[in-house]
């Protein structure tokens, strides 16, 4: 039950930093130097480092096997935004939607996972 709890207030805080920093995304977008054409990259960048941090708290609760940890809770995370930005800005999710990109947010995820296995 501590882990459930523990993983919930992960994906909050991970949920919470990936509105913060889409939201820095979009503000560099209309009104710095970013091009638009970048957005995408810049979005999988925000994802694979919010990834990494999830990958990284998820890997200290469970304590053991980091890094499969971090993996399965970033592809959770991963298919959780991508099905809500699915459901808010287009057509309803479709398996199409998923790109090969977005397997880099997973590693991240991983590589949290296992900083926490190697930094004890």
């Amino acid at each position: 039950m501590k882990f459930i709890r523990t993983s919930l207030k992960v994906f909050t805080a991970g949920t919470v930093l990936f509105i913060v920093l889409s939201l820095l995304l979009a503000l560099m977008i209309c009104y710095g130097g970013f091009k638009e054409t970048w957005a995408f990259a810049g979005l999988i960048a925000v994802l694979s480092a919010d990834s990494f941090l999830i990958g990284y708290m998820q890997g200290i609760a469970a304590g053991k096997r980091g890094m499969l940890t971090g993996m399965l809770s970033s592809l959770i995370f991963v298919l959780i935004m991508i099905f809500v930005a699915g459901s808010l800005f287009s057509n309803p999710f479709e398996i199409k939607d998923i790109s090969i990109y977005h397997l880099i947010p997973i590693a991240a995820g991983g590589l949290g996972g296992a900083a926490t296995v190697f930094l004890r």
